[in-house]
């Protein structure tokens, strides 16, 4: 499935940090992420498939990521 538009794939993207931000044991807490994915956004990732696999797929390289540039910041000062 194809995304219309660029803007969907930051709603699709936010709809992955919400669920990943309302598990009991998330890596992450994103407040904000699902007033930004809004229903567009939850609509499409149920059209994509796989919705939660997607998502932890999302939550762990955002994990991943932050830590990388933390440890960066904290060797540079």
């Amino acid at each position: 499935m194809a995304v219309p538009q660029i803007s969907d794939t930051a709603r699709w993207v936010a709809y992955a940090r919400a669920l990943e931000s309302e598990r009991s044991d998330a890596l992450f807490q994103d407040p904000y992420a699902r007033r930004l994915a809004g229903d567009s956004g939850e609509d499409l990732a149920r059209r994509m498939g796989s919705a939660p696999v997607i998502a932890r797929a999302i939550a762990v390289r955002t994990f991943t990521l932050d830590e990388l540039i933390l440890q960066q910041i904290s060797r540079q000062g």
